[in-house]
Parts: C-alpha cells; structure tokens; sequence
C-alpha cells in the first residue's frame, strides 16, 4: 500500500505540474491576446486618422481647386464686362461732367455737341448716349434736336430717360418740372414688375433729392403700391424667405474651435454642432446691423453735389444685357469669400440672385436694398431706410429660425472616453448616463 500510495502521489504531483504550466501558458496566452489587441486597436486608429487626413487632404485640395478656377474665372469676367461694355463708362462719366460743366460754365458749345456726337455715334443703342445729346442741344437752345435726343433716348429706356431729367431738372432748381418728369415715371410703373433703375427712387427718398412736393407725392404712391402687394401671403411669404437666407447666412461653419472636448467625446456632436452654430447667427447678426445703424450719415448741404450722386447711381447702373455676367461674377466672387467652398457659394449667390433681376416688385426692391445694397446700387443711408422698412419680414424669419434649430437641441448628451491603460475599462463601461440638466451640453459652454 505503501507503494502505491506513493506512485499515486508521483502522479497527482506530476499532474499539478502540468496544470500550472497550463496556467502559465494561459497567461501568457492571456498577455499576447491583449497584447494583439492593443496592436490592432493602434493599427485600427492609425488607420483611421490615416483615413481622416487623406480625406481632409482631398477636400482641402477640391478648395484649392475651386478657389483657384474661380479667381481664374473673376479675371475673365472682368475683361469681357469691359471689353462689351467698357464703353459705356465713358459715357456715364461725361454725363455727369458735363453738367458740372454747365455750372462752371468752362466748356464751350461746340466742345459739348462734338463730344456729345462723337459718344452717340460710338455706342449706338445704350441709352444714355442720345440723353447726352439732349443735354448738349439743350445747352446750345437746339429744340428740335433736344426734342429729338430726348424722344430717342425714351424709347430705348423709358424709366432711366425719365428718371434722368427729373433729376437733371431738380439739380437746375426746376422743381415743377422735374415733379412732372417723376410722375411721368410713377403713372407708367408696374408694382410687381419694377426696372432696377427703380432703386434711385428710394436713393431719392432717403436724400430727400426732389424736395417737399416729389417726397409728398413719392410717399403717396409708394403707400398704394405697398397696400397692393401686403394683399398677397405669398408675396410676403416670400420676403420672409429672403429674409431667412439672411440669418441662416451668419451660422457659424464650425464649433469645434470652440468645443473641442466635447466635440472629441461626444456621440451627439454633429447634432450639437448644427446647434451652436445656429446659436453664433444671432451674435454675428447683432454685430453686423448695429454696424449699419452706427454709422453716420452726412448728406451734402449743394443739392447740385447731392443730385449728382443720385445720377451716379443712375446711369452707372448695369444694363440688362450685362446681368448674366454680373451672376456669373457674384457667383465666383462667392466662392472666393467662401474659401472655394462652392455649395455656400451656390447658397450665398442664391440669396442675392434676386438684386441682379431684370424686374422686380416694389417688396423686393425694398428687401434687396436692404440685404444688398451694392448689387442693386443703393447708399447705406437708402439701407437703413430700407432695414427700417422691412423689419417685420426680419423679425418673422429671425423668429421662425430661432425656433427651428431649437426643436434640435439634445435632450441627453454623452460622453465616450477612450481608455489610457490596458487595464482601463472598456469604453462602454466609462459611457455617462443621462445629465441632470434637461439641456447638459450648457455645463460646458452655453450660448
């Protein structure tokens, strides 16, 4: 027995031995399984920041692409604008020279009608050309041929013709006549389908250029028109709109500059992104209309000075076979201002489409002279009447956007936090459960 006894004991000896180097080849198993998940685990996020920063690369280089065809694109624009209508510079600066030439009285009659002759036969359909020689024969006592100039003049634009010499006439003292010049205008005026010579009328209102009978009668007729067109929702619904393409214009592109922990941590950050960079319009819109109401506006006491810049604005104004380069041009220029991001370009050129129209109604005119002043050539004296006018569409498309990205806002956000051992628990275990606050993206930063 004693024998046996110890053979059997041998044997467990022996098979106890051979179950801790099974432990021990377990744990050694144990230490390279977890060292072959730490491997791929690294190799998976080398990968994938492999992946972002080739995807970062390609979109970085389709902005350098496009920023570069549209700088490209800008330059070819602007030779064409002056190659098919350079000319037509000349005759808009001589207009107003000339009759800045009538009040210092140092130009001879002939050197006026041979200028005069010589434009008209340089640009034979633009419109101011036989204005110009109305102003040269009426200079000269030429009734017939100023009847003639002005008659031609009227058929190639009647609306800039007659805008033309009711301000002439104003800046000669003439108030009567140039009162009847306007009216002439008005009376044959659709509402819903204005010239973009219309925007002088309100650079008139804001500069009070044809004095107490054209502002009584301007006033008049543009409270008809506006209780004309308030009739249709749809018309107000669509300034409502403009105004919308506004404030979702001043959104932040990206929060993360500011929020970059959460934005590392948090599975909701593209929603909570969207968010606060619709918060940062309200700031940016604030800034930028305070801007406008601080500035200062000091109107020349002449009203020779002050009528001449009103027909600055007039007769520099693009002619209608010039707008679809002029689109063409914002568009580029968009995408210039927007670092070659073309769908903000598209988004933005879009929004401002409507001041490089043909025609426009009077709501829209107010609207595009407030939100683009410089396309549709208005001062910002005329902008801030014009913001003025159209602070209830404003305040509608202010409050509708408000409204909508707050609907957005995360109830529960959380926060995943990558572990910085191989003992660290997994990242589901360090997942945080619901915040207390029903808005908990606020504890970190609020807006």
């Amino acid at each position: 027995m004693a024998d046996i006894d110890y053979h059997l004991r041998s044997q467990v000896s022996q098979l106890t031995s051979l179950v801790n180097q099974l432990d021990q080849g377990l744990v050694a198993v144990s230490a390279q399984v977890t060292g072959v998940e730490a491997t791929q685990r690294d190799t998976r996020d080398s990968l994938q920041k492999l992946r972002d920063d080739f995807q970062a690369f390609v979109h970085s280089s389709q902005l350098a692409d496009a920023l570069q065809r549209a700088e490209t694109r800008i330059g070819v624009i602007l030779d064409r604008i002056e190659h098919d209508f350079g000319h037509h510079k000349v005759v808009r600066r001589t207009t107003v020279g000339l009759l800045q030439a009538f009040d210092t009285g140092l130009v001879s009659e002939e050197s006026v009608r041979s200028v005069s002759d010589e434009l008209m036969i340089q640009t034979p359909r633009y419109w101011l050309a036989p204005a110009l020689v109305a102003l040269a024969a009426w200079s000269s006592d030429d009734r017939e041929l100023c009847e003639r100039a002005v008659t031609e003049a009227f058929r190639r634009s009647p609306g800039r013709t007659s805008l033309l010499f009711a301000l002439i006439l104003r800046r000669q003292n003439r108030q009567a006549a140039a009162v009847r010049w306007l009216l002439h205008y008005l009376r044959a005026q659709d509402p819903t389908a204005l010239g973009r010579e219309f925007a002088v009328i309100l650079e008139s209102v804001a500069q009070g250029a044809f004095g107490p009978a054209g502002r009584e009668l301007l006033r008049t007729v543009l409270d008809e028109w506006l209780e004309l067109l308030l009739e249709g929702d749809q018309a107000v619904a669509a300034q409502v709109q403009r105004w919308r393409a506004e404030v979702e214009a001043h959104r932040a592109k990206s929060a993360k500059e500011d929020f970059p922990r959460l934005a590392a941590v948090s599975p909701q950050w593209p929603a909570l992104e969207s968010v606060l960079g619709a918060a940062e319009a309200h700031r940016a819109l604030l800034e930028k209309y305070i801007r406008l109401t601080s500035q200062e506006n000091r109107p020349s006491h002449r009203l020779e000075d002050l009528v001449d810049d009103i027909l600055d604005r007039l007769v520099s104004e693009y002619d209608n076979e010039e707008l679809p380069l002029r689109r063409d041009l914002a568009y580029n220029e968009a995408v210039v201002a927007h670092d070659g991001d073309t769908a903000a370009a598209r988004k933005a050129a879009d929004a401002d489409a409507t001041s490089l129209e043909e025609k426009l109604d009077y709501l829209t005119v107010q609207s595009a002279s407030a939100l683009n002043p410089a396309a549709i050539g208005v001062s910002t004296a005329t902008q801030r009447l014009a913001v003025g006018a159209c602070r209830d569409w404003f305040r509608q498309a202010h409050a509708e956007f408000s409204r909508d990205y707050r609907l957005h806002i995360p109830g529960t956000v959380e926060a995943v936090f990558q572990p910085s051992t191989t003992s660290a628990r997994r990242p589901s275990d360090c997942r945080a459960g619901p915040a207390r606050s029903p808005r908990p993206w606020t504890n970190w930063k609020s807006r």
